[in-house]
């Protein structure tokens, strides 16, 4: 049996033809395409965003110089002290995320100029975890 739903990702209409596993074949056919115009009844739109988001909800804004990790998770080491020069591509602390350890890395060079996360704190993508400052 096949059965047509409207779905919503990320403000984005989509119509979807489902059908069900149960079947003698066991398979799940899904067509889905963009819908071209939806009356705000049928979809609403999602809240516009805050002047100071960084572009991830609930992480705030990264100032130059900062770096940032790429996915939350939790932070379990910081490699590097206040006032140490590092070079772009040094890994600088280790992000865990879904049982997988993963490097943050400096986009810069320069000098831990601030630290603002402890290893073992939770962190949210795009928040920055230390400031660089000019070597």
């Amino acid at each position: 049996m096949q059965r047509n739903y409207r779905i919503t990702v990320n403000g984005q209409p989509y119509d979807v033809l489902v059908e069900e596993l149960d079947s003698p074949e066991r398979t799940a056919a899904v067509h889905s395409a963009p819908v071209s115009h939806v009356s705000s009844q049928q979809a609403p739109t999602p809240p516009p965003a805050s002047s100071q988001a960084s572009g991830v909800s609930g992480a705030p804004a990264a100032a130059p110089g900062d770096v940032t990790v790429p996915m939350g998770g939790v932070l379990v080491s910081v490699d590097v002290t206040v006032g140490q020069s590092v070079k772009s591509g040094d890994r600088v602390a280790t992000l865990e995320a879904m049982k997988m350890k993963s490097p943050v890395v400096v986009r810069q060079d320069g000098k831990i100029a601030k630290i603002h996360i402890a290893a073992g704190s939770a962190v949210i993508a795009g928040q920055a975890i230390m400031s660089l400052s000019a070597d």
